[in-house]
């Protein structure tokens, strides 16, 4: 059991050592990564109430949201070591830049580093193209369903991704006694500007849509396309399935998705 788990963990640290710095080699960036995001009022703050795995949730939106940028690092939650089942509604944490961080080339200095854990994702940086904190957000994605979580799964350091959605504060709360870890209530507020720092200054996005770029497309198709066109189109309708082929074929890379995301 032990050599099992010992190989389990060696296999994770090694995809992670050679995978979380691959946003460096990325240099054919799509133009939505150069603008800022954009936030505009919305009509209506009616909340969205849903079940999930024992929790009852309450999604109240504040602000239309749209935001592109370049994944530095991917956090997944909800897997065989997640202690909690709210994990099952926010699986996957996206650490994102944009604009002058990217047209700088700042991430690809070498002293440039990304790390995520504990919902945080946290950078360092020096020299004369320092990262800016304005145009970096860690993106804890919000997702209801199963199939839609097997695509938000798929995100990884390189990609380059479109979210547009609402800018939300979520409550949840155990429909059941809560199992140990879990929080008796949960309040997981949005931040609403680009410049606050520490906790609670992410942004918390219910998506709507998530579309990535063309960039890259073309190696991804030709090493990692056949398998992850695989993966999706098992869990996609007849019409998905073929879009998703029709466009690896095309080298258009992966086509837009339809999520539930958000960022703390």
């Amino acid at each position: 059991m032990r050599s099992k788990l010992f190989a389990i963990f060696f296999l994770i640290a090694t995809i992670t050592f050679f995978t979380k710095e691959m946003y460096r080699g990325v240099t054919d960036i799509h133009p939505e990564v150069f603008r800022e995001p954009i936030q505009t009022e919305i009509s209506s703050q009616d909340p969205l109430t849903f079940n999930k795995d024992g929790f009852a949730y309450q999604v109240t939106p504040l602000y239309d949201y749209d935001i592109a940028g370049l994944v530095v690092s991917s956090q997944t939650y909800n897997a065989w070591y997640s202690i909690s089942r709210i994990d099952r509604v926010f699986p996957v944490d996206v650490c994102m830049i944009w604009g002058e961080n990217v047209r700088s080339g700042a991430y690809q200095n070498s002293d440039a580093k990304f790390t995520q854990d504990f919902r945080f994702c946290l950078f360092t940086s020096s020299g004369s193209k320092p990262i800016l904190n304005e145009g970096v957000s860690n993106n804890h994605l919000v997702i209801q369903y199963s199939t839609l979580e097997k695509i938000a799964k798929a995100i990884s350091a390189g990609d380059q991704v479109r979210i547009k959605g609402k800018l939300v504060n979520v409550e949840a709360r155990p429909l059941t006694e809560p199992e140990k870890y879990e929080p008796d209530d949960l309040i997981w507020d949005t931040s609403v500007t680009r410049t606050d720092t520490g906790a609670g200054a992410c942004e918390t996005i219910y998506v709507e849509s998530i579309e990535h770029a063309e960039a890259l497309a073309a190696q991804f198709n030709e090493t990692y396309g056949a398998a992850y066109a695989a993966a999706v189109t098992s869990h996609t309708s007849g019409d998905e399935t073929e879009q998703i082929r029709n466009s690896f074929n095309s080298g258009k890379g992966r086509p837009c998705h339809h999520l539930k995301k958000i960022a703390r």
